[in-house]
């Protein structure tokens, strides 16, 4: 896409209708730039002939498959280094020893490290065994392929039901959210390391006493409220079954 035509595409959009021509041809050129500077490998290589064979590597993976995110790119980034990486170590070993000296296990673990990392960075791109670019189905289920496989390898989140629905609902963890509080399962122990125990529930064994709302309140370390809730909804339909 040329300057002009960037340009012409700024114009029809609104944020951009007050935009004099100077204006919009400047920005046209900016944003022009950065997307090539998004598309471009940059790295730094041996010689001229490997950024050569890296760079039309890269823009080979670009012309047959869709990537829209910084992320993505990064990865692809990240392949070709890899791929690149293990023609490197292949061409030292082709170089360096004949049929009659045997390959050195550092130069075998090498080789077979950066193929195996660049099959697993082709299966998060959702780009191993693909073909080329897909149909915008296709495409989707490519994402919800890519999403599976995010899913697996971020474990900081929870799937649960919820109380009031039932609906299924994944709740992604925050780390810089969390509020550190003593457990209120476990108790410290210097002999015995950790082992499960309730201070208030166990208080209320050792008493004897009936287990009162307020009490089964302070066990679980909720609002009476909720106790109130589950005799209702949860509790109270079984009794009168």
């Amino acid at each position: 896409m040329t300057i002009r035509d960037k340009a012409k595409q700024l114009k029809g959009l609104k944020q951009y209708q007050n935009y004099s021509k100077t204006e919009l041809y400047d920005l046209a050129k900016r944003l022009l730039e950065e997307e090539k500077a998004k598309y471009t490998l940059g790295g730094n290589w041996l010689d001229k002939e490997e950024e050569t064979k890296a760079n039309e590597r890269f823009q080979s993976y670009l012309n047959s498959h869709s990537f829209t995110d910084i992320s993505d790119i990064e990865l692809l980034r990240k392949v070709v280094y890899l791929e690149i990486l293990a023609d490197r170590i292949e061409k030292n070993i082709n170089s360096t020893y004949g049929a009659d000296k045997a390959v050195q296990k550092w130069q075998t673990d090498a080789y077979n490290n950066a193929l195996n990392q660049s099959i697993n960075l082709k299966k998060k791109l959702g780009i191993l065994g693909d073909k080329g670019k897909v149909n915008p189905l296709e495409y989707l289920f490519k994402l919800f392929k890519k999403f599976k496989i995010w899913l697996a390898e971020n474990s900081e989140g929870r799937e649960v039901d919820c109380c009031f629905c039932g609906k299924k609902l994944f709740l992604k963890i925050r780390t810089d959210k969390y509020e550190p509080i003593p457990h209120p399962y476990v108790k410290k122990v210097k002999i015995r390391g950790a082992i499960i125990a309730n201070n208030e529930l166990w208080e209320a064994f050792k008493s004897q006493k009936p287990l009162t709302r307020e009490k089964m309140a302070k066990i679980l370390e909720v609002s009476p409220l909720y106790i109130d809730w589950l005799e209702k909804e949860i509790y109270g339909n079984e009794e009168q079954t």
